[in-house]
């Protein structure tokens, strides 16, 4: 994967169609290891915020603490996956009742999420709490102690 400064502290990357997940989620994972929790170590957080946002087909990742929702890393991950957004588009564009939209998109989450998690536990994070979230839900989807 190719990553870039965004300036603000948050790296960036573009995971084709044809690119493996697996790998991908792999090297996010030495990114969170590498990049995320060193450049945070002057602040307190509690877990690694991991946000999917389907409908742009984007993952962001970065520390936060439980008991403050407000925004207080000074670095994070910002990751584009053009097939999140196609199984998103593909959802989408289909023609069904509002529940069976909102079912199939946490299912799509879930199914990106366990995926996530198989590789972060075969990856370096250890010792680290990871909570996913849909969007800007306050609600996480799942908790996972690495």
């Amino acid at each position: 994967m190719k990553w870039k400064s965004l300036g603000n502290g948050f790296i960036s990357s573009t995971i084709q169609m044809t690119s493996s997940v697996e790998d991908a989620f792999l090297d996010i994972c030495n990114q969170i290891q590498t990049y995320i929790i060193p450049n945070n170590s002057s602040i307190k957080w509690d877990f690694i915020k991991i946000e999917f946002w389907v409908d742009s087909g984007r993952i962001i990742i970065f520390p936060a603490l439980k008991n403050d929702p407000s925004r207080i890393e000074k670095a994070g991950c910002h990751i584009q996956f053009e097939q999140l957004l196609y199984n998103y588009n593909l959802i989408a564009d289909s023609d069904m009742p509002d529940d069976e939209f909102t079912t199939l998109i946490l299912q799509e989450e879930n199914s990106w999420i366990n995926k996530f998690i198989g590789i972060a536990k075969q990856s370096q994070i250890s010792e680290t709490n990871l909570m996913f979230f849909d969007a800007d839900d306050q609600t996480p989807l799942n908790e996972t102690f690495l």
